[in-house]
């Protein structure tokens, strides 16, 4: 879980596919003690790592950079800051060694395959990265998956390995972006190919696979959030902190509806739902993988309600092919195996069937009284099933 700190939304790059560009101008100023008082009141152990988020945040101030990594190292003991890796300066690694700070820097590939800079900024990211390694600075990169970038991804990898050092990465897909987006199938080889990459050398991190791999063995607990039951007016594994002392969700459903507050406690209709309906018109009735994947992240489905096509076919097949290898792997990396069979639904106990006569009514695939609906617009020529 994660408190992630967002004082602006501003950004000095304008990725056309960032999740938060059509509500970026809402915030752009910020309070930052009334941030960190909310912060303050809000953050528990349980949420382990808080990190500086944006937007941009190496736009802000040095002075406020400051505040808010001292911050997070007064509660965590370290900090963490994401950023596009544009700005970095001395200054910064100069607060990054002293705040014991972890760099998250989002890149796409290589110059040639990184969509979200030209050519001449993305060789700064990279020299800016070289800078970081340089102070023994640890650096992980995030990746966004889409038609530009998956054929060299492999390629991307060994290069941040072999030049940089760098062994941790983690690998979003692209959604809602047509001209880029890729096919379920294309996105399963793609990570199948970076599951290779992980199994050959075990001292990488490569996520989802690593969260996978662990769901595996049974250590379902340690898990990426699109991986678990997530209501979206919560978001459990994301609390978020605005520049006026907002409390927030992960800002990722901002796509279904634009909405920032936060519940309080989360429901979980959503995945009453899909366990009542068949995997082949579009829920997860029967899947042997549903208590180690909930039909994905509702962010990422047409409707937060439903599942995702794309990253149904993808995980489940990467779950199939890593499950038939998995004794190989485990031995290899010296995980502890155990019995797929044997888990126990994380929050089963949660799901009580209260009524949801409304949520059941409005699905695209079921009636008020749940019989099943035909409605062809909805399935996806990806579906595995």
């Amino acid at each position: 879980m994660v408190l992630l700190l967002k004082p602006t939304l501003a950004c000095n790059n304008n990725c056309p596919y960032c999740y938060e560009r059509s509500f970026r101008h809402y915030f752009v100023k910020y309070d930052i003690n009334k941030m960190l008082k909310v912060a303050e009141s809000v953050y528990t152990k349980e949420d382990g790592m808080i990190c500086l988020h944006g937007g941009e945040p190496l736009l802000l101030p040095l002075k406020d950079i400051e505040k808010f990594l001292a911050f997070a190292k007064r509660k965590c003991g370290y900090s963490n800051v994401t950023t596009n890796g544009i700005l970095i300066s001395e200054e910064h690694i100069k607060l990054f060694k002293k705040y014991k700070t972890g760099v998250a820097v989002s890149l796409d590939g290589l110059p040639k395959e990184n969509v979200r800079s030209p050519k001449n900024v993305s060789e700064k990211i990279l020299r800016n990265l070289e800078l970081l390694r340089s102070e023994d600075i640890p650096v992980s990169i995030m990746v966004v998956l889409h038609r530009r970038n998956y054929q060299k991804i492999v390629d991307f990898v060994n290069y941040m390995y072999k030049n940089y050092g760098i062994r941790e990465f983690k690998f979003n897909w692209l959604k809602f972006y047509p001209e880029l987006e890729l096919t379920g199938k294309e996105l399963f080889n793609t990570l199948k190919l970076l599951a290779k990459i992980h199994i050959a050398n075990p001292e990488l991190s490569i996520n989802p696979i690593d969260f996978m791999l662990a769901n595996l063995s049974g250590s379902y607990n340690v898990n990426d959030c699109f991986l678990t039951m997530c209501d979206i007016f919560c978001t459990e594994r994301a609390k978020v902190v605005l520049g006026d002392g907002t409390l927030t969700t992960c800002l990722q459903a901002q796509n279904h509806v634009l909405f920032f507050s936060r519940s309080e406690t989360p429901s979980y209709e959503r995945y009453i739902v899909l366990k009542k309906i068949p995997v082949q018109d579009g829920g997860c009735s029967g899947c042997k993988y549903w208590c180690i994947c909930y039909g994905g992240c509702p962010a990422s489905a047409p409707d937060w309600r439903m599942k995702d096509s794309q990253s149904c076919y993808a995980i489940y097949n990467l779950y199939e092919f890593l499950n038939n290898i998995k004794s190989e792997i485990y031995k290899k990396l010296g995980i502890k195996l155990e019995r797929i069979d044997n888990f126990e639904m994380e929050k089963e106990s949660k799901l009580e069937d209260k009524p949801i006569y409304r949520i059941i009514r409005r699905h695209p695939v079921l009636r008020g009284d749940g019989v099943k609906k035909n409605n062809d617009k909805w399935h996806n020529s990806n579906s595995i099933f």
